[in-house]
C-alpha cells in the first residue's frame, strides 16, 4: 500500500487548513528491499545514520538499508531519555543530513528528537506493528524520570528559519543589522541548544532538576521540609531504659540521612526507616529526596498503596503508552526510589510478589531505595515474606525511630 500524504493536506470540512509533515507511507512486505527507490523517488538525498536497537538490527540483518553510518543501541533498560539521545548526538558524524530509524516506537522517539537536533530529515521503518507514530511531529521522551512530549519535526525548524532570514532581511533593508531583533542565548555554552560538546549540557540538567523538583513537591512539602529546619526540640532526652534518648538516637538518623543525601552515589546504602507514625520518617526522606535531586540524580517518591496499583495495572492490563506502565519503569529506573508508609496498604499475594519484585529488581540493578516504615523488620517478614524480610536486612541499613509522637504534641501546643 502507497499513502501520497498530500491528499490529506488542505482545506478541510471542519473548516480549517491541514498541513502534513510527511510525505509518504509505504505499507507492503518487503518494502526495505526497496528502500533506496523510495528515497530517489522523493529525493532524499546525503549521508545517511541508521539508527538500531540490537534487537532490530539482528532482524533486519538481511535487509538493512543503505546508511554511511550505522549506530546500534544496547535494548537493555534503553528508553527515550537524555541518556540515550546524548548518546546518538555524541556518536552522530557532523555530515549525516539524514537519520533512519529501524525498529521500535523508543528507536523513533530517540532518532526523531536526534533529527529535529540536529535539522536534518528524517525516515521512519518501524518493525512492529505497535509504532502508531512515525507520522508524529513529536517525541515522547522521558527527561530525568518525567514524561515531556517535545518537538521533533525537521519541518518545523526549517520553517522557523525560513522566518529568521525573511526578518533579517527586513531589518537589513531598513538600516539595521541583521541581529538587531536576536536576544542573546541563557546559556554561552550550549547556545540554548542544550547540548554541549556532545553531552547534555549543564543548563539544561539545571532545568530538569527544576522540574523535579516541582513533581516531587507534589507529594512533599520541600519549601519546609529540610536538613536545615529539622527541630529535635520534640524529642525527648529521657533515656528510660534504652541505651539511647529519642533525641540522642534522632540526631544519630539525621546525621546518617544529611550524609546519605550530600554524598549520594550508586555504591550508596539502600535505607530503611522503621518506627511508629509522627517521627519524622517523611520529613528526613523529603530532606534526602531534595537534596539528591539538587545534585542531578534522579528521584521518584511515591506512597507503597499507589505504587502496588501502577504495578497491578501494568501487569494486568499492560499498554507501553499508559501512565501505569510509564510508572513502573520510573520505579525500576529511577537512581532513588522513595517509598512511603511501606505497610499502610492492603496486603494481597499480588502486593507480596510486586514487593519482592521491586526490592529484589533495584538491588540486583544497583539502584538505591529508601523505605520508610511503622513496621519492624520482623514483622515485614511475617506480613509479606522471609524472602524480603532477609534482602530488607541484608542489603538495607535500618534506622529505627522511637519517641512521642510529634503531631499529637504539637497538636496539644495548639
Amino acid at each position: 500500500m502507497f499513502i501520497d500524504c498530500s491528499k490529506y493536506a488542505g482545506k478541510c470540512a471542519c473548516g480549517r487548513e491541514h498541513t502534513m509533515e510527511t510525505r509518504a507511507a509505504v505499507i507492503e512486505p518487503g518494502c526495505l528491499f526497496e528502500f533506496e527507490k523510495y528515497m530517489a523517488q522523493f529525493g532524499v538525498t546525503g549521508k545517511r545514520c541508521a539508527l538500531y536497537g540490537e534487537n532490530s538490527y539482528a532482524a533486519t540483518a538481511d535487509r538493512h538499508p543503505r546508511a554511511e553510518q550505522k549506530i546500534v543501541l544496547d535494548p537493555t533498560g534503553l528508553h527515550a531519555n537524555e541518556i540515550s539521545t546524548a548518546e546518538v548526538l555524541a556518536k552522530l558524524e557532523g555530515d549525516v543530513e539524514v537519520i533512519v530509524a529501524v525498529g521500535s516506537g523508543t528507536i523513533h522517539d530517540i532518532a526523531r528528537f536526534c533529527a529535529h537536533e540536529r535539522g536534518i530529515r528524517f525516515v521512519s521503518c518501524p518493525t512492529g506493528a505497535s509504532v502508531d507514530g512515525f507520522c508524529s511531529t513529536v517525541a515522547a521522551m522521558t527527561w530525568y524520570g518525567f514524561k515531556k512530549t517535545l518537538p521533533a519535526v525537521r519541518v518545523l525548524r526549517d520553517e522557523n528559519l525560513a522566518l529568521q532570514r525573511e526578518r533579517a532581511q527586513l531589518l537589513t533593508g531598513m538600516g539595521y543589522p541583521a541581529d538587531y531583533l536576536e536576544e542573546q542565548p541563557a546559556c554561552p555554552l550550549c547556545g540554548d541548544t542544550g547540548y554541549h560538546d556532545g553531552q547534555v549540557c549543564r543548563c539544561l540538567r539545571e532545568y530538569y532538576k527544576r522540574a523535579q523538583l516541582s513533581e516531587l513537591s507534589k507529594m512533599l512539602d520541600l519549601g519546609s521540609q529540610s536538613f536545615e529546619t529539622f527541630s529535635f526540640d520534640w524529642y525527648s532526652d529521657e533515656r528510660g531504659e534504652r541505651k539511647r534518648s529519642p533525641r540522642e538516637n534522632m540526631e544519630r538518623n539525621f546525621d546518617i540521612c544529611q550524609d546519605y543525601a550530600r554524598h549520594f552515589s550508586m555504591a550508596a546504602d539502600n535505607l530503611l526507616l522503621t518506627g511508629q507514625p509522627g517521627l519524622g520518617k517523611t520529613f528526613l526522606s523529603a530532606s534526602i529526596a531534595r537534596v539528591v535531586s539538587d545534585r542531578g540524580f534522579s528521584v521518584v517518591y511515591d506512597t507503597a498503596e499507589h505504587i502496588f496499583a501502577q504495578m497491578e495495572e501494568e501487569k494486568f492490563r499492560p499498554d507501553e503508552t499508559s501512565a501505569a506502565c510509564e510508572d513502573v519503569r520510573r520505579y525500576m529506573n529511577c537512581d532513588l526510589l522513595i517509598v512511603d508508609d511501606l505497610g499502610t496498604e492492603m496486603v494481597t499475594s499480588f502486593v507480596q510478589s510486586a514487593l519482592y519484585q521491586l526490592v529484589n529488581g533495584r538491588l540486583l540493578a544497583g539502584k538505591k531505595t529508601v523505605i520508610n516504615t511503622n513496621l519492624a523488620p520482623r514483622q515485614l517478614g511475617e506480613r509479606y515474606s522471609p524472602q524480603v524480610q532477609s534482602r530488607l536486612e541484608g542489603e538495607y541499613r535500618v534506622l529505627p525511630f522511637f519517641g512521642d509522637d510529634i503531631r499529637k504534641l504539637r497538636r496539644k501546643q495548639m
